[in-house]
């Protein structure tokens, strides 16, 4: 099937009960040919191996799946603002893509992915683990992983101009379907990015975030304009307002110190500041 990139093998059993075993083997199959959604992100493509069992029945239909995958690789081929170059982030599996389904949940067994930039001049590399299961009424996945934030590039490409640096996460996302509830920390590390209308790097030389399901804790985190280097830490609460996109749905208590570049207000309040210098002591 699909021009020998698909090929079914099974059975079918007529007693006690009508019942379908069927192994599906997959060889490089394009998934951007049966995907259009793919084609709303940008120029992707995805090329899929591996094998799949599944097992069904005329009373409960679907009631076993498993997903060995042996080859996973997505591509989405971009152009950075200002560049005439294209660059290419590739997503690709570390080994075995391993997941069940039981005909009440999905268990992801092993799922170990590597993410690089094709076209970039250092190609920054990330690696991530995902590893639980996913049900309607009660998910556990966890999530870890170590992440350069040039990676980000694309999907930030109307609000940053160029971004470095690197992102660990050790997460975990719990709760129905219907409403997952993240948890865990972010540490940042040497970030430096440049802003579109902005003159000047600003820097985060490290910072940590702790995340629970009602507050976010927010550790040595550093903002650096220039010479200029000003310490956030503290606690927002309100999670659920601040994960819906409401940034001013939280509350928030906030210790700031150290010297404040003046150019940050171009930044905070673009609308009444066209120009501003120098720095004050917080």
């Amino acid at each position: 099937l699909f021009n020998n990139h698909v090929r079914l093998d099974g059975y079918l059993l007529m007693r006690p009960q009508h019942s379908l075993h069927l192994t599906v083997d997959i060889k490089r199959f394009p998934v951007h040919r049966v995907a259009p959604e793919l084609a709303k992100v940008g120029d992707v493509r995805g090329l899929v191996s591996g094998r799949i069992g599944l097992d069904l029945d005329e009373k409960r239909g679907l009631r076993w799946v498993n997903a060995r995958l042996s080859a996973v690789d997505f591509s989405l081929r971009y152009r950075p603002r200002g560049q005439r170059s294209y660059r290419v982030l590739r997503l690709k599996n570390a080994d075995d893509l391993v997941a069940n389904y039981n005909g009440k949940r999905i268990e992801v067994v092993n799922a170990r992915l590597v993410s690089q930039v094709i076209g970039h001049n250092k190609a920054p590399q990330a690696r991530f683990m995902l590893r639980g299961h996913l049900a309607p009424t009660a998910s556990l996945l966890k999530v870890r992983g170590d992440v350069p934030l040039e990676l980000a590039e694309f999907f930030l490409a109307r609000k940053v101009k160029r971004i470095s640096g690197r992102l660990a996460a050790d997460m975990t996302i719990r709760g129905p379907l219907s409403a997952l509830v993240p948890s865990g920390n972010m540490t940042l590390s040497k970030v430096k990015l440049r802003l579109p209308r902005f003159d000047r790097d600003l820097e985060v030389p490290e910072g940590r975030f702790d995340l629970s399901p009602k507050a976010l804790s927010i550790k040595r985190l550093g903002i650096k304009v220039g010479k200029s280097l000003l310490g956030v830490s503290g606690q927002i609460d309100g999670v659920e307002q601040l994960l819906a996109g409401n940034m001013g749905g939280g509350v928030y208590n906030l210790r700031v110190g150290g010297a404040f570049n003046a150019r940050l207000l171009r930044l905070i309040f673009p609308q009444l500041f066209s120009l501003a210098t120098g720095s004050a002591s917080l």
